[in-house]
C-alpha cells in the first residue's frame, strides 16, 4: 500500500526547518507588521459558535461538530486540512483540482475507513481549496508583487500553503473577518513552521486585507 498522502506536522515542521535561515520578518518587520496590527483587533478569535437549537448549554460541548455547525473550530479545522491539501499539492506537483478528485475517490473505496487519508473533507476545506484551485494564479501574483521582494521560491513551503489559502480566505471569504483569518493563519504558521514565520504570514496577508477592494 502507497504511504499516507497526508502531510504530518512533522513533515511541515521539517520543510521550515530547512527553510534558508535568513528570514522573511527581518525584512518586513517594519511596514508589513504594521499592515497586519492595523486588521487584527483585542481578541479576534472571539467568533461565537451556536449553540445547537433545543440542545442545553450544559450539553452543547458534546453534540457532534456536524450538529454544531461551522463555526470557529469547524472553521479551523478546515483552515488547516486545506492548508495541508495545497501543501501536498505543491509538494508533490499536482494540480488541486486533481488532487480534490483523488481524495474523493479514497472516500468511496472498501478500504476507506482504514486510511487517514481517505476521511471525507469537510465543506470548508473543500470550499477552500476550490478556491485557492480557481484564484491560484492571480493569489500567485498578489504574493510576488506584495511579499516586498521576497520571492515565494525563498518561502518555506508550508508558509506558501498558509499564505495561498489565506489570501483567498482574507479576498473572497466576506463571512469570515479578517482578523479572524490573519490569526488563526499566523496561529497555523506558529505551529507548522516558526514564529517569525507568523510575524511573515500576518503581516503579509495584513497588507492584502488593506487593499483588497483593489484587487477584485
Amino acid at each position: 500500500m502507497s504511504q499516507s498522502l497526508e502531510p504530518a506536522a512533522e513533515d511541515l515542521a521539517a520543510d521550515a526547518a530547512a527553510a534558508p535561515t535568513a528570514e522573511p520578518v527581518e525584512v518586513l518587520a517594519g511596514d508589513l507588521a504594521a499592515d497586519a496590527a492595523a486588521v487584527l483587533v483585542e481578541d479576534p478569535t472571539e467568533v461565537p459558535t451556536a449553540e445547537p437549537a433545543g440542545v442545553p448549554a450544559a450539553d452543547a460541548a458534546a453534540a457532534p461538530a456536524a450538529h454544531r455547525g461551522a463555526g470557529k473550530g469547524s472553521r479551523s479545522a478546515g483552515r488547516r486540512r486545506a492548508v495541508e491539501l495545497v501543501f501536498e499539492a505543491f509538494s508533490r506537483g499536482l494540480a488541486l483540482g486533481a488532487l480534490l478528485r483523488e481524495r474523493s475517490q479514497l472516500a468511496t473505496t472498501d478500504w476507506a475507513l482504514e486510511l487517514p487519508d481517505a476521511a471525507p473533507l469537510g465543506s470548508y476545506t473543500v470550499q477552500l481549496v476550490e478556491g485557492v484551485a480557481a484564484r491560484q494564479a492571480e493569489i500567485s501574483e498578489w504574493l510576488d508583487t506584495y511579499s516586498q521582494r521576497w520571492p515565494q521560491s525563498r518561502m518555506p513551503a508550508v508558509d506558501r500553503a498558509i499564505l495561498y489559502v489565506g489570501a483567498y480566505e482574507v479576498v473572497f471569504e466576506d463571512d469570515v473577518p479578517d482578523e479572524v483569518i490573519l490569526k488563526g493563519s499566523a496561529d497555523l504558521a506558529a505551529k507548522l513552521s516558526t514564529a517569525k514565520s507568523a510575524d511573515f504570514v500576518s503581516g503579509l496577508l495584513g497588507r492584502l486585507s488593506k487593499i483588497k477592494d483593489t484587487l477584485l
